[in-house]
């Protein structure tokens, strides 16, 4: 009878060699060669994942926090002291300060302010030949102005009570533009505080210009914001949009889409394309109909969603995760930043993209610092549900000195870089790993850079099915 025994079967291995890495996907957590969970991961350099900075606190110490803006080499913080509303100017080291509202201010008063830079054509005393622009920054609902360049404390100038109290504004072909009550508006041709219909002697072509958008049924909602892009002003709603469709006096207004911003601070150009959040989702805009990029990332709200750009990579603080979803046009992949703290605001100057906490700290983010890093594969299951064993796992990485790189199977350390520094090689064999499919999860501090990814997987072996 031994004799007539069968030889059983060599094991049949297989290897597979991962290249090219992907990004964040939620949504298909198996073979989808992407990621099923990253944190502090950068995708700007796809087909390799890269650690990203780690947000930073450079300011501290604003006890009621409302509102940051960016412009050029100036960032504007516009807060609560007691019962005054006040703006801080800071360029560099040196901050001065202005107020809004000196007494009476409330709770009621912190709402997100909105502001514009203009700059304002100025002929001059001798015509042509001395003409220049004086470029200054407008605050609105408050209805407020004040000169671009400071260098000490200031106040700001009132502009007039025929100013409409514009909830969100923009600047577009020497004209402040803005949205209050349903409608939109336009002030006249070089002069932001003049919003009064012009005369028979006046030049109409310069004029101010209004119009109301709830005739239409399904637009007749409030407008959430509005922004300057690709030579048309955009009016947001919840649930539709509205663009410009002329580009001098008299204005006609489109309706192009359906689909809204929630906030005016869910609205952020990043690499020539204009991207806000909507009630149910992350939508990308280039003229056409916009597009939903963020189904892979499965999230259940996107309320107070909050957008900013930092070097043609968008940002996306989404409050239900706790967590800034990072997006990188140019590969079409999504990483992440882990977030500790609520973010209120988000905005950029020529130094960085800056984030307000409800807690009134301004983080810098990127920082220059990087801290600890993880991400996770998807379930490899090779297309089939087949039992199988992941017998050994090699990564190549590139680890900076004081950084640091773990391959996890699991819970379990698989394999530790330790103080090995330059182009580095993990590779590891791996037991008790039988099942239908498998993830690894690779860990780590510092500016490291992940690049190959080999697995040899065994198959055979029994698994209970119905566990």
């Amino acid at each position: 009878m031994y004799l007539e025994s069968a030889i059983p079967s060599a094991e049949q291995n297989r290897r597979t060699v991962k290249t090219s890495w992907a990004g964040l996907n939620r949504r298909d957590d198996y073979d989808s060669g992407e990621l099923t969970s990253c944190k502090n991961i950068s995708v700007k350099d796809i087909p390799a994942l890269e650690a990203e900075q780690i947000p930073k606190d450079v300011i501290t110490g604003y006890a009621h926090p409302i509102s940051i803006h960016g412009f050029g080499d100036v960032l504007i913080v516009i807060y609560r002291d007691g019962g005054a509303i006040k703006l801080d100017y800071r360029k560099g080291s040196a901050v001065y300060h202005s107020t809004i509202k000196a007494t009476g201010a409330t709770e009621a008063d912190e709402y997100p302010r909105s502001l514009a830079r203009f700059n304002l054509y100025s002929s001059g005393d001798s015509g042509v030949a001395g003409s220049v622009y004086v470029r200054k920054i407008l605050i609105y609902p408050d209805r407020y102005s004040f000169d671009y360049e400071q260098s000490a404390d200031f106040t700001v100038s009132y502009l007039t009570n025929d100013a409409p109290a514009l909830r969100w504004i923009t600047v577009y072909q020497g004209r402040l533009w803005g949205v209050k009550d349903g409608k939109i508006y336009a002030s006249a041709f070089n002069d932001y505080a003049s919003w009064l219909p012009a005369t028979a002697d006046e030049d109409s072509a310069s004029m101010p210009w209004n119009s109301a958008t709830q005739a239409n049924i399904k637009a007749d909602g409030e407008f959430t914001g509005i922004v300057t892009y690709d030579n048309h002003v955009l009016g947001f709603k919840r649930d539709f949009i509205h663009q410009t469709a002329n580009t001098k006096y008299p204005f006609r207004l489109n309706d192009i889409s359906a689909k809204g911003a929630i906030s005016n601070l869910a609205i952020c150009e990043c690499s020539q394309i204009l991207f806000y959040v909507s009630d149910d989702g992350i939508y990308a805009f280039t003229g056409g109909y916009p597009e939903r990029i963020s189904d892979k990332l499965k999230i259940s709200s996107f309320e107070g969603s909050i957008l900013g750009t930092w070097d043609n990579v968008l940002y996306a603080y989404v409050p239900a995760e706790n967590f800034i979803f990072t997006y990188c046009p140019a590969t079409g992949c999504f990483g992440g930043i882990e977030c500790n703290e609520k973010i209120i605001g988000m905005t950029y100057n020529d130094d960085s993209l800056y984030a307000l906490t409800d807690t009134g700290k301004i983080k810098s983010i990127p920082s220059g610092e990087y801290g600890a890093f993880e991400f996770t594969t998807d379930l490899t299951l090779g297309g089939e549900l087949q039992e199988k064993r992941l017998k050994k796992a090699r990564i190549r990485c590139v680890i900076p000195t004081g950084g640091n790189v773990k391959l996890k199977y699991g819970d379990r350390i698989l394999s530790d870089s330790g103080a090995k520094v330059g182009v580095v090689v993990l590779s590891t064999l791996i037991r008790q790993t039988g099942d239908f499919g498998h993830k690894l999860t690779v860990s780590g501090t510092g500016h490291c850079r992940i690049e190959y990814l080999q697995t040899e997987i065994a198959y055979g072996g029994e698994r209970d099915c119905l566990r």
